[in-house]
């Protein structure tokens, strides 16, 4: 394990692109948890899930662009295709984070904005795993 990590940290590139990826992902966090808190707190008639909901797809959104751009650095040319891809795959973890979030909200006293941060954790890594393997494969 030690190996691996002295490895990783010797590949500036890989590092780099994990940086990115962290970098990113916590912008991407903080326009979900952003845009969540303040739909609820002004529009406060507006229901949990329906922020909940809205708030995952304008990450989703702002998450193609930075991981094509700046993650990834994708060289498709059919933008389309790319971006249809990447929402087709998100849809899996917005599916998870929906369903999470609903579960967590219903069945557990916790807050809901720590019912939300616990499920963003999750789908950071199956966000990460979709896009290396499906999406952005050939960058």
């Amino acid at each position: 394990m030690i190996e691996k990590i002295k490895k990783l940290v010797h590949d500036k590139e890989k590092m780099m692109h994990y940086i990115r990826y962290l970098v990113v992902g916590v912008l991407t966090t903080v326009v979900s948890w952003g845009s969540f808190w303040i739909l609820r707190h002004l529009v406060p008639a507006l229901e949990e899930n329906i922020a909940n909901m809205i708030s995952i797809a304008l990450a989703i959104i702002f998450a193609y662009f930075t991981n094509r751009n700046y993650v990834f650095r994708s060289t498709e040319t059919n933008k389309w295709k790319e971006f249809f891809k990447f929402l087709l795959s998100r849809l899996s973890s917005f599916l998870f984070e929906a369903g999470g979030f609903w579960l967590l909200n219903t069945f557990t006293p916790v807050d809901e904005m720590i019912n939300k941060i616990i499920c963003s954790f999750f789908v950071i890594i199956i966000n990460y795993v979709i896009s290396k393997f499906f999406v952005f494969k050939n960058a």
